[in-house]
């Protein structure tokens, strides 16, 4: 069973040694890639994102950058279609983003081939401290207006666990006090990393394949 780790927003982030995820295969999720620049693969959904971030990302950023961005364009894009409905995508070329970026970082991974799944920042709310964010907030071009957006993003979350749990893929959620805790089962960071040498004992040879590396979809238009 190969796992991956998924890097988001969260604030309980800032608490987390992630320097501990060296070694093992990540996604980050926007602005995350800076607290895990040793991240193998960087996914984000939004067009505006890319325009405010691309040139710290270009100079900062060597592994694969995925997006499902529709107007984005740059010769280390890796595009996929985004799909809008509830629920993950079974199509290798698209993956599902609405009110969160976290939906199609999922979908990403499932089309990668990862069976067990671990998520950083998922934390489904703000901090006690009412930040959104463990990196530096957004400012007002990315700010959202919406109040109900933490109910919007659950509910888009709350429909991938239910593909997830139908494809046979384990999410464990190591976000401290994260409010999606009856989605996925709460970890903490440090005891999923307790179990990676009797993680990596159950791996046969012929599952320590660098699924990151691997092009994401077959066909017109292959990655």
């Amino acid at each position: 069973m190969d796992r991956v780790f998924i890097v988001a927003g969260g604030p309980s982030v800032a608490g987390q040694d992630t320097d501990q995820l060296k070694g093992e295969r990540v996604i980050a999720i926007n602005l995350s890639w800076s607290r895990v620049p040793f991240a193998q693969v960087l996914f984000f959904g939004d067009d505006r994102w890319w325009q405010e971030y691309q040139a710290d990302v270009l100079a900062g950023f060597a592994g694969r950058i995925v997006t499902c961005a529709h107007l984005v364009a740059h010769p280390r894009l890796e595009k996929l279609r985004r799909r809008m409905m509830p629920g993950l995508s079974a199509d290798k070329g698209e993956v599902m983003v609405r009110r969160t970026s976290l939906t199609g970082a999922l979908n990403l991974a499932v089309h990668m081939g990862f069976r067990e799944i671990v998520l950083c920042g998922a934390d489904g709310q703000p901090g006690a401290d009412g930040r959104v964010h463990h990196h530096a907030e957004y400012g007002p071009r990315l700010a959202t207006s919406q109040s109900n957006q933490w109910a919007e993003q659950r509910r888009d979350l709350a429909a991938a666990a239910i593909d997830l749990q139908r494809w046979g893929v384990s999410v464990i959620n190591a976000s401290p006090g994260s409010a999606l805790a009856d989605l996925w089962p709460v970890m903490a960071l440090d005891d999923v990393l307790k179990h990676k040498e009797k993680y990596d004992d159950e791996r046969s040879d012929g599952e320590v394949l660098q699924r990151v590396d691997a092009p994401l979809h077959s066909g017109a238009g292959a990655l």
